[in-house]
């Protein structure tokens, strides 16, 4: 049995073309959002002490923009 013989058999081929269209700038931005989370002193459960802590933290970067 030959190698061509293993193969599936095919009853057509289809050929298919797509034109893409680079999107505006407007369409790109209304596709993007921006998650902004407010760090609080609720956050800390109203641990004053905890939420300074958490401003002088590493961690603190990534929410809180100076």
């Amino acid at each position: 049995m030959s190698e061509v013989d293993d193969l599936p058999e095919f009853r057509d081929v289809q050929i298919a073309y797509c034109d893409r269209q680079p999107l505006t700038a407007e369409q790109a931005e209304a596709m993007t959002y921006e998650i902004v989370s407010k760090v609080s002193v609720d956050s800390c459960g109203g641990d004053r002490e905890a939420y300074q802590k958490f401003l002088a933290s590493e961690q603190s970067k990534q929410y809180v923009q100076v």
